[in-house]
């Protein structure tokens, strides 16, 4: 059948865009069930989250987490550092294992450059026998004057073997965050057999590495006997969907392994990161504890707290301390004295700098690019375009139109 030509009133015709209330009312067909579908599974889910649970982590709350003893009075991660930790007031000892060349632990921090802390010329511990690393000055580097004196050199301060620092701590009341450094599968199995030659360590340590696979592979060979804490991709995801408010969600869809948390207190690009949101997250849905790294300044121990924060990571136990308990810590015994007294009635007038925002735009779009698991993407696309046709049905029906 031959078609005739259209006339140019019919072509006007087809070309309008349609009436701007019917693209409002197609788009609504479209995406309202989709808000609504979204909204009630998220507050089924919230709804359903046990908030009464006991905590899946171990460690106390509030907590002082000594970052490698305590660095700051002490040359780190070495056997005085961790006593003066202790003697200052310190919950928890934090810590970190490195393999050497012949497969022992050895507790030290820059595992691929021993001469960070040491008198070695630049090395990766892996490169080095347990023979050479006990020779090594471990207080070459440390100086309380700020580069002034090194009164550690040559005073005997050694690198101590995991086995050597158990055995020192292991009858005091305290616990134990161990970060694993290398990226092997080896370390991992080397750390449980270490715990497992003490007695009941699983109610006193949670494990820790920044790469997934080195945490997931001890995860795996512990058959989660003992708790973990996070690594670095873990940290992202929970940031995204905490800040996205779908944390419930998210996480019931996919459970997390980690029983507690701990997050730099800053990025890299220096946003502070120790939102109410995330922290909300931690404690409702996960039922876990959240702890900051590294915390040395009084007025952000106190903002961390403020917003719920189970304690931090911090070479100044001695701050940390008279914060939390209002309480000076015992000094008399340091072999260097930098302690220092806070006026607590100053403190708690201090106004904590601003954190700037706490939405997708300046939080999320670069680490969700770079780490994120595709769920937590689908979802957050998802979330943004329904924030959009909420807010503005008309607008997006007739920028439909103009783009055809």
């Amino acid at each position: 059948m031959k078609v005739g030509k259209a006339t140019p009133t019919a072509q006007r015709r087809r070309s309008a865009p349609p009436p701007s209330w019917l693209m409002a009312k197609h788009s609504c067909v479209v995406f309202v069930p989709v808000l609504l579908c979204t909204y009630a599974i998220t507050s089924l889910l919230v709804s359903t989250t046990g908030a009464e649970s006991p905590s899946r982590c171990i460690l106390p709350s509030p907590g002082i987490l000594a970052h490698r003893g305590t660095r700051f009075f002490h040359a780190e991660n070495t056997l005085p550092a961790h006593r003066t930790a202790v003697q200052l007031g310190a919950d928890v000892l934090e810590l970190d294992v490195s393999l050497t060349a012949d497969g022992h632990l050895v507790v030290f921090h820059d595992h691929l450059n021993v001469s960070s802390t040491t008198d070695s010329a630049p090395s990766p511990m892996a490169a080095l026998p347990l023979d050479r690393v006990r020779r090594l000055d471990a207080g070459h580097w440390f100086s309380p004057d700020d580069g002034t004196s090194f009164p550690l050199r040559g005073a005997g301060v050694q690198v101590p073997t995991l086995d050597e620092f158990l055995t020192e701590f292991y009858d005091y009341p305290v616990f134990f965050n161990i970060e694993i450094k290398d990226t092997n599968d080896v370390a991992p199995r080397k750390l449980f057999d270490a715990l497992e030659a003490f007695p009941h360590l699983e109610e006193r340590v949670v494990v820790v590495a920044s790469d997934c696979d080195t945490l997931n592979n001890f995860r795996s060979v512990s058959s989660h006997k003992y708790r973990t804490s996070n690594c670095e991709n873990e940290v992202v995801t929970l940031l995204v969907v905490s800040l996205l408010r779908l944390g419930s969600l998210y996480y019931r869809l996919f459970p997390p392994e980690p029983d507690c948390w701990e997050l730099p207190e800053t990025s890299d690009q220096g946003l502070p990161l120790a939102f109410p949101s995330v922290v909300d997250t931690v404690h409702r849905v996960l039922q876990g504890k959240i702890f900051f790294f590294v915390v040395n300044e009084p007025a952000v121990m106190q903002r961390i707290t403020t917003v719920g924060g189970d304690g931090f990571i911090t070479d100044r136990v001695d701050l940390a301390y008279q914060l939390l308990h209002n309480e000076t810590p015992r000094t008399a015994q340091l072999e260097f004295n930098r302690h220092q007294t806070l006026d607590m009635a100053e403190l708690h007038q201090l106004t904590v700098r601003d954190w700037p925002c706490e939405n997708f735009y300046c939080v999320v779009l670069d680490p969700l690019m770079k780490y994120t698991h595709p769920g937590v993407v689908l979802w957050g696309l998802l979330y943004l375009l329904v924030l959009l046709v909420v807010g503005t049905v008309d607008k997006i029906g007739v920028m439909h139109w103009t783009l055809q």
